[in-house]
């Protein structure tokens, strides 16, 4: 044993720990024991020269006492209920291990790599044993040193004591860990493979009555899995090349424990694995499993422990690599070369000299990048100066270095082995500034001194791996209170004048910011056996598409989005793509905009100038300084054949000396049928440019024609229909390389620096094309970007059957990316068309079509699926439009039923939307003999055409259709339905694709609309299809009767997954005639729907045969008023989210000031609308509710209080008028006050106005 450890002085401690060691000692039911405490003896020192415990081997289970513990203790409890004590070990033997030996090394049941679920207890043996409750019994980890925590005891009851580690079949010496009011924390030594590791408890104040102390055991098993197929991060220590190889000790350290290169090695070894259990710990409390870098290791005398290096112990531990600088000792201490020396003058000079060295040290080949770790042995305190030389707290690099520096001047209060851990940071020891720094005058004592030099390093080592400065956490010097991550007891602190916490939980602990664990997640330093391939292409781009819409591509997917609005250094809001129960996957596009960007960041910073970072899953960056301009129509270019084209993010850097603009857009945008033959590439080491040759044997050409003479070809084979795709770019300051991708898959040679910069990929995103190429060109090219063309972003399969070849040929035209669509399965929204008979889905899908009289550059090539391609495609959306007005019956019930099986059979997951432009009473008779599974959704438009010839719907052919919907077994999975009866026949419905669609998907948008004539109804459908419909969309029907209403929401069929409902101008539905009906409609609705839009459509103005109706209900109302629709609604409203009403009701008493009951309410003065009477009321009222989206609704030449809209307009203020979208709604005959769209806060039209709202309301 060395002699220092066997004479340590007496160190500085704490008045905490002297209060605690007297009440300890004055306890009057302890015993002699107490000796072993966590406080040393009296002549004894806790400085981390040596082992904070006592070097015997500790005890185990043995012991003389049969009794497993005091009789007071809690009684053991297995199930729970406290009745169940276990039986106590047998004296002089360890508790038995699992009968189960032979699958101990067995790796059947061995746990993925993903998040753990809750930790399972470990086994115990007393309930005062220790529970680890930081990693599960059974986990996989990857470093050999784990940081554990968990108790003791009972948390209500909090005991001190000390808990012994006996690690796997005795490798490793046992080491001992203090425990504080029953919280532990453990470092442990793995092997590779399996590890039973034994945790004992001891505490003197728990004695057996014979005075001996007994042992509370646990078991944990934890399976090291090491690393070998990710890059290492290199540890090395920097000596000038005539270093005396010795760093800043005071001599009481010296003389103990030396501060040569051997002791330096040791300390680094030791801190560095710190550094990893830390990491790894965080990286576990992020949600990413148990994941951590590792380091280079080799076969040598093991450090971890003091034994080992007392008995010369090999082991495999990190290589510290030590490099002798070019530099001599006083160029190294230098003072211009001092980072924290003011006026020094070359302070990065030190970064340079380590990375020179580092870099001929490793020798990096092309493409092998190093991570490496330094410290400057030969830094040095300069008392006169106050400064530390040779000393730069750095971290950075290049493509090839990844470097991180810092100096060795806080390396004395480093611990050396896990033994000495504890001590080192809890040892008050004060700083002797005659011998060593005091960093930055945080590092007062010694353990705060190891918090400064281990953290600040670690810090650094952040930058190496790719971290900023953040908010909070290592990268803003919350390495401070590191010591709390490894202790439960903060000592004294020098810096806050405070004393420290105790216990020290995981909430006060040292953290890596969310940010920086989101960077280490996808670092390659970071992968994991079970992790997916990194790609070879990391990049990402970003595409400015129209409409303020941005979309965002990357192969590896996107990771995350930092915000930096304008003033922010440091990134305070991020947006994450990561999915929490999928760490590994990520969107490969997404899409986004300015509102829902600026919505991500607090209302004061919503107007800023707003820089993005993307960051994609391959470790790619992309920076967008502003995207307001990105977002807008800067990005947008008209092509020659006037359709629109948007410019992709820039590749390169665009303002070099001697840059000129460039553009060119491709032949097959400025004219149809310019075929492209081929791409000449001029370069050297660099892209000079590009020339583009046409069939009709012209050219364009993008940047210069430099290079090599005649440059290189890259010949199309048009006979096959190939096409540009897209690029794959070398670029970093300018454009090194260009490959060239095409739509058969082919690629070129990378034309120019193939290993110059980093590698990019410029493909369109999916339904978009290349339109051309643009950017700036010089000596050399510094930028290329690529216009792209707006196509649709679904594939459209035409299925028809009299297809003409000047149709196909206009097809073709239009989807130009058919290639993606044929080779990986992107496309998963189909949408299938008949304009007249109706053809199989799968036989269309199978059949490729033939056309004889047209080249084949010309012809879409649409590609073949068999079942096994229809079940890889995975098809989840799939939109039928069907047109029956032509002949209605050449559409069968079967073949459509044909038609949906097919595809649900193979593709199990698909949801199909189904569109019906008209429905003969006969086709619904067919239909209800099939089956229609996986339609969720249907669009219904009804008009004359399926109506009889005077106009009316027969009511035996009403039943069916509604039966149809809602009570057949038909539509099985039908959750969405619209049904639309405004239009007036053929001429109402667009005959084209497009249009079709956007109509079924516009259902909420403006309908043409007629009057339809009311049909009496006498029968009542009971809906028990209603049990799993989610929306109801019922517009301009008039087979919306009243009874049908009340069996909607009058039987005790209850539609538990209603979430909306919507009528909009169902003329049957009488608002006066039908008032219990519709109260009725209100009472049921709101207790179900979340989103309700009533809009009845009945004016008086236009029908003078009902005004003494509408006396006599003005008349109940008066007697009545809680039948008032809208008192309905402020009564049952509870749950309502988007309240939209339309009642043409009018009630006197309830709207003043003008109560003339004995009129009718076609009259303007009493007609009660918002903008009558009540209109002065109307601004106090708009901005004391604080709605973001007003509407006014009155009738046009019958409100007289219209003209005062824009009085009110200018009474808001000018950030109301900004933050306040005002419309006005003027219908100028019996038609809809149907809009698109929703309110977003509730609506309350009609209310009661004769009395202020109160606070409640106004706070809504």
């Amino acid at each position: 044993m060395p002699s220092f450890l066997k004479d340590l002085s007496i160190r500085r401690r704490s008045k905490h720990s002297v209060k605690t060691a007297e009440t300890s000692t004055s306890s009057g039911n302890t015993s002699g024991t107490e000796a072993t405490s966590d406080d040393p003896p009296p002549n004894k020192s806790t400085s981390t020269l040596s082992s904070f415990f006592d070097r015997q081997s500790p005890p185990t289970t043995l012991s003389s006492q049969k009794s497993r513990s005091s009789s007071h203790l809690p009684r053991f409890n297995s199930n729970g209920n406290g009745n169940k004590t276990p039986p106590s070990v047998p004296i002089g033997s360890r508790p038995r291990l699992p009968s189960s030996q032979s699958n101990r090394y067995s790796l059947v049941g061995i746990p993925s790599q993903s998040n753990e679920s809750v930790p399972r207890q470990t086994p115990a043996t007393s309930p005062l044993a220790p529970r680890v409750t930081s990693v599960s019994d059974g986990s996989w980890v990857h470093q050999k040193v784990l940081l554990i925590s968990g108790e003791c005891a009972d948390l209500q009851r909090p005991i001190d004591g000390s808990m012994t580690v006996c690690h796997h079949q005795e490798t490793f010496p046992p080491t001992q860990w203090p425990v504080c009011d029953s919280h532990f924390k453990a470092l442990v030594y793995l092997q590779p493979g399996p590890n039973r590791l034994r945790l004992d408890f001891t505490s003197p104040k728990l004695s057996s009555p014979n005075g001996q102390m007994q042992v509370h055991s646990s078991w944990i098993n934890i399976n090291f899995l090491p690393l070998i197929s990710s890059p290492p991060l290199q540890l090395c220590i920097l000596i000038a090349k005539d270093s005396p190889e010795t760093f800043d000790a005071v001599p009481e350290r010296i003389k103990k424990e030396g501060n040569g290169l051997e002791t330096a090695i040791r300390k680094f070894r030791m801190a560095a694995y710190l550094w990893q259990a830390f990491t790894a710990e965080q990286m576990y409390r992020n949600g990413f499993g148990r994941r951590c870098y590792r380091y280079e290791e080799e076969w040598q005398p093991g450090s971890l422990s003091w034994r080992d290096v007392e008995s010369g112990h090999m082991r495999n531990e990190a290589k510290i690599h030590v490099i002798r600088l070019k530099q001599t000792l006083k160029e190294v201490r230098d003072l211009d070369l001092a980072q924290q020396y003011e006026p020094a003058k070359k302070k990065g000079d030190l970064f340079s000299i380590a990375s020179d060295a580092v870099r001929a040290y490793f020798g990096p080949r092309p493409g092998q990048r190093q991570y490496v770790s330094c410290m400057f042995l030969d830094a040095h305190w300069d008392k006169k100066v106050g400064t530390v030389r040779a000393h730069a707290a750095l971290g950075g690099g290049d493509d090839t270095i990844k470097l991180a520096i810092f100096g060795s001047h806080c390396l004395q209060s480093y611990p050396s082995h896990m033994e000495e851990v504890v001590p080192a940071f809890t040892d008050c020891t004060r700083t002797d500034t005659d011998y060593v720094a005091n960093d930055c005058n945080e590092g007062g004592s010694n353990w705060e001194a190891a918090n400064i030099g281990i953290g600040a390093h670690l810090h650094e080592t952040g930058h190496l791996l790719g971290c900023p400065h953040q908010e909070s956490g290592v990268m803003l010097r919350d390495y401070v209170r590191l010591n709390r991550t490894f202790t439960c007891r903060e000592s004294y602190s020098t810096r806050t004048k405070q004393q420290g916490l105790r216990p020290c939980e995981p909430k006060d602990e040292c953290a890596w910011h969310r940010l920086d664990t989101l960077r280490f997640r996808f670092h390659p330093c970071f992968q994991l056996p079970a992790d997916q391939p990194m790609s070879p292409d990391p990049s990402l781009q970003v595409w400015t598409v129209g409409n303020g819409t941005v979309l965002i591509t990357a192969a590896t997917g996107v990771a995350w989005i930092e915000l930096f609005p304008e003033g922010d250094d440091e990134c305070h809001h991020w947006i994450e793509y990561i999915e929490q129960n999928n760490p590994t996957g990520a969107p490969r596009q997404i899409t986004l905009t300015e509102q829902t960007v600026r919505e991500k960041l607090p209302e004061g910073k919503r107007k800023r100038k707003l820089k993005m970072k993307v960051f994609s899953c391959g470790g790619g960056e992309h920076e967008v300084d502003d995207f307001s301009r990105l977002a807008s129509k800067e990005g947008k270019v008209k092509l020659p054949d006037g359709r629109p084209g948007f410019r992709s993010s820039k590749l390169g850097f665009s303002q070099m000396e001697g840059s000129q603009p460039t553009q060119v857009i491709l032949g097959s945008c400025q004219k149809p049928g310019r075929l492209l033959l081929s791409v000449r590439v001029y370069h050297g080491q660099s892209l000079d440019g590009m020339e583009f040759f046409y069939e009709d044997g012209g050219s364009d050409l993008f940047g210069k024609r430099g290079g090599s003479p005649g440059g290189s070809d890259f010949v199309l084979d048009t006979r096959r229909g190939e096409m540009v795709l897209g690029f794959y770019l070398r670029a970093g300051v300018w454009v090194d390389g260009v490959q060239i991708l095409t739509s058969t898959g082919r690629r070129s040679a990378v034309f120019g620096n193939a290993t110059g910069g980093s590698g990019h990929t410029l493909i369109p995103p999916r339904g978009y094309s290349i339109a051309g190429v643009y950017g700036s060109s010089g000596p050399p090219s510094s930028v290329i970007m690529l216009s792209v063309l707006d196509l649709p972003r679904e594939l459209y399969l035409m299925v028809c059957t009299y297809l003409q070849p000047t149709d196909l040929t206009h097809l073709a035209g239009a989807s130009r990316d058919h290639y993606l669509a044929a080779q990986e399965p992107l496309y998963t929204n189909i949408t299938i068309t008949s304009y007249g008979r109706f053809v199989k889905l799968v036989d269309t899908l199978r059949r490729v079509p033939v056309v004889s009289n047209i080249s084949p550059q010309q012809r879409l090539r649409w590609f073949k699926l068999t079942d096994a391609q229809l079940r890889e495609r995975d098809i989840k959306h799939l939109n039928i439009i069907l047109d029956s007005r032509e002949d209605g019956y050449r559409i069968t019930g079967a073949a459509l039923s044909n038609c949906v099986g097919a595809v649900a059979r193979k593709c199990y997951n698909v949801k199909i939307h189904l569109t019906l432009h008209g429905a003969w009473p006969k086709w619904i008779s067919q239909l209800e003999k099939f089956g229609l599974p996986n339609v969720t959704k249907l669009t219904l438009f009804l008009g004359q055409a399926e109506l009889e010839p005077g106009g009316t719907w027969r009511s035996s052919d009403k039943s069916p259709l509604w039966d149809l919907v809602f009570c057949g077994s038909s539509f099985s999975d039908l959750k969405v339905v619209y049904i639309n009866t405004s239009i007036d026949g053929p001429k109402d419905l667009s005959g084209s694709l497009r249009d079709s669609v956007l109509a079924a998907e516009a259902i909420h948008g403006s309908h043409a609309w007629t009057k339809p004539q009311e049909a009496p109804s006498t029968t009542v459908v009971p809906f028990y299809g209603l049990r799993r419909i989610e929306q109801i969309v019922l517009a301009h029907t008039p087979h919306l009767t009243v009874d049908i209403m009340e069996s909607l929401f009058g039987s005790d069929i209850i539609p538990h997954y209603l979430t909306k409902l919507e009528i909009v101008d169902c003329r049957s539905l009488h608002p006066v005639k039908h008032l219990n009906a519709i109260a009725i409609l209100l009472q049921r609705a709101l207790q179900l729907v979340k989103h309700l839009k009533l809009h009845l459509c009945k004016l008086p103005h236009f029908d003078h045969g009902d005004s003494f109706l509408d006396t006599q209900y003005a008349a109940r109302i008066d007697e009545h008023p809680e039948e008032h629709p809208c008192n309905i609604v402020r009564e049952l409203g509870t749950r309502i989210q988007h309240l939209d009403l339309a009642l043409p009701f009018a009630c006197s008493n309830i709207f003043p000031p003008a109560p003339r009951t004995s009129q009718g309410l076609h009259d303007p003065p009493d007609y009660p609308t918002i903008a009558q009477y009540p209109i002065e009321t109307l601004p106090a009222r708009l901005t004391a509710e604080g709605y973001k989206y007003r509407r006014l609704i009155c009738w046009h030449g019958v409100c007289r209080g219209a003209h005062k809209w824009h009085d009110m307009r200018e009474t808001a203020s000018s950030s109301q008028q900004e933050s306040v979208s005002w419309d006005i709604l003027s219908p100028r005959h019996a038609g809809s006050w149907h809009v698109g769209g929703c309110l977003p806060v509730i609506y309350k039209a009609d209310d009661e106005l004769k009395r202020p709202f109160t606070e409640e309301e106004m706070l809504v």
